[in-house]
């Protein structure tokens, strides 16, 4: 058994849970953000040299 003062059927990052948005400080890693950096799927056939302007 959990020695946390949780309700049963909560979870521990329920009780951590900001109050606001404005207190949340996500942190991410750069190399995540990097490999999460692709365009949508519809883009896939679009190529510089196809470009018209």
């Amino acid at each position: 058994m959990s020695s946390s003062t949780a309700f049963p059927g909560q979870s521990p990052l329920a009780e951590m849970a900001p109050l606001s948005l404005c207190a949340r400080e996500p942190r991410v890693p750069a190399d995540r953000l990097v490999a999460e950096m692709v365009p949508p799927p519809r883009f896939d056939s679009v190529r510089f040299d196809t470009y018209v302007p």
